[in-house]
């Protein structure tokens, strides 16, 4: 793989303007969202390999999307501009929840190419191919070693993206989604958002996630974040009316981002220490004192690892570590 990224390079043009690369993940996004269209991927993680139909479409106002395996178990994700709802026939559960996860193709672009001249080096390569139509392959590749690369192939033709791998800092892939079957459609009826088991007997879960701004001061302090992240978002997250309230952190880069989760932990909640990693996203976690710190992100393990170790408390009683 690490031969395949040198060759990949050596075919790359000269770096181009961040403002060209903007206006073509710009219009990528604007693809993404609002065409209409149905198809099939692949996506692969480490050594797990999904294969997902998505039918999407855009009415003019709403955007509405459904996705369901093909291969594994059984389930389905539909989304609409005001909820999620996943189905698990198996298990016969449904949860809905007003968050929405991560689009099964990358959705997230630099909010300011300008801003990440310094963190990426971006390169494009025109005369690409993906599932016979012509592409833009634009590959972004971090100048150091906190943050992961990427590869997206663009169809020239209509912006759609294509192809998205994520790579280590090696260059090796780390993650692939891929469409094998895309076609363009004029309109999407309703009927084709709607379950086919229906969850009709199933056992249904309301979220129940309150989310809002710190009121004071944080009572966390992060001395460290690595070089290009800058706080976007702190507030405090209480689950259920059962649940203590959970600091939550965003750092971003403009590209890459990572969660700062902090919790005063119960006697029958697990305690979560060391590394761990799927697919592409890592996690990192620690005590402190009667408090569970955990930093999540699709990130190399050296960012997470980083932050985490660098949180204290405002308070130095609560600084003390757990043993």
């Amino acid at each position: 793989m690490r031969i395949l990224a040198i060759l990949l390079l050596s075919l790359l043009s000269s770096p181009l303007f961040a403002d060209d690369v903007r206006h073509w993940l710009d219009r990528m996004s604007v693809a993404m969202q609002t065409y209409n269209y149905e198809g099939v991927f692949v996506y692969q993680h480490g050594s797990e390999l999904e294969l997902m139909r998505i039918v999407h479409g855009h009415d003019g106002e709403h955007e509405r999307e459904r996705l369901f395996s093909l291969n594994g178990e059984a389930r389905e994700v539909i989304r609409d501009s005001h909820s999620v709802t996943c189905i698990w026939p198996n298990s016969q559960s449904v949860t809905v929840s007003k968050s929405h996860p991560r689009s099964p193709f990358l959705s997230t672009v630099p909010n300011a190419m300008g801003r990440l001249d310094h963190l990426y080096a971006v390169q494009v390569k025109e005369d690409e191919r993906v599932l016979g139509r012509a592409a833009r392959l634009i590959r972004i590749q971090p100048k150091d070693a906190f943050r992961y690369g990427y590869r997206l192939w663009l169809d020239k033709k209509n912006d759609l993206l294509l192809r998205s791998d994520l790579l280590d800092t090696e260059g090796n892939i780390i993650e692939v989604v891929m469409f094998t079957e895309l076609t363009l459609l004029d309109k999407v009826p309703k009927g084709r958002f709607v379950s086919i088991s229906g969850g009709k007997g199933f056992t249904w879960h309301h979220g129940k996630e309150s989310k809002a701004p710190l009121k004071s001061s944080s009572p966390w302090l992060i001395k460290v974040v690595p070089e290009g992240f800058v706080l976007t978002s702190q507030t405090e997250k209480t689950m259920n009316s059962n649940s203590t309230p959970v600091f939550h952190t965003v750092y971003s880069d403009g590209l890459a981002s990572v969660s700062v989760f902090i919790e005063k932990l119960t006697p029958e909640k697990e305690r979560f220490q060391g590394a761990s990693k799927m697919g592409a996203v890592t996690v990192y976690g620690r005590m402190m004192g009667e408090h569970q710190i955990t930093v999540v992100g699709e990130v190399p393990l050296q960012t997470v690892k980083l932050i985490a170790q660098s949180i204290e408390s405002v308070n130095p009683t609560a600084s003390k570590e757990a043993s």
